[in-house]
């Protein structure tokens, strides 16, 4: 899909630079007045969640929504992306789930920003053009899939860091 990056939309993850730079700086600024400091909860969680939202295009006030529908369904998705649980909390927190992403789509589509959810509602090209339930189940993709992997990635990152500091200064020393 020609929204997600190169050849098309080469700028799209580059021109994020600078928000996640405030989104990573903002996390650590709040660990300054504390002893301790949860890496899973309080960085490692957060930022590929505001990340995602940011790229899609969710409203700041809409990320604890995400953070909660997610947590609730990924803790009951199979291996292969299925969600295992029929139980009247699941269904009722994938039905809320998917009734703001097509809140989220209505909305881009009327008003649209730089964001991917506006770039696929608005998309007027020929060919690869997606519904609305695949724009929803694209973004349930990228908020799941994007934010489990990243969360296991900084997580098992930090925990070799702790383990093996001669990398965190080899790091440190040369960051290239």
């Amino acid at each position: 899909m020609r929204h997600f990056g190169p050849p098309t939309s080469p700028a799209r993850i580059d021109q994020l630079r600078p928000e996640l730079l405030g989104i990573v700086t903002g996390l650590i600024d709040a660990f300054a007045d504390r002893t301790r400091v949860d890496i899973v909860d309080d960085f490692a969680y957060l930022f590929p969640v505001s990340v995602i939202c940011s790229l899609l295009g969710v409203p700041r006030d809409g990320e604890p929504r995400f953070r909660q529908w997610t947590d609730v369904i990924v803790d009951r998705l199979d291996p292969a992306g299925n969600v295992t649980d029929n139980s009247p909390e699941t269904i009722r927190t994938v039905e809320e789930f998917i009734a703001y992403l097509r809140q989220l789509i209505d909305h881009h589509r009327r008003q649209p920003g730089n964001d991917l959810i506006s770039a696929l509602a608005t998309d007027d090209g020929a060919g690869d053009r997606l519904t609305d339930d695949e724009i929803v189940s694209t973004s349930m993709l990228l908020l799941i899939a994007g934010h489990e992997t990243t969360v296991n990635l900084i997580s098992n990152g930090m925990l070799t860091f702790l383990r093996h500091p001669g990398l965190l200064k080899r790091l440190t020393t040369n960051p290239r």
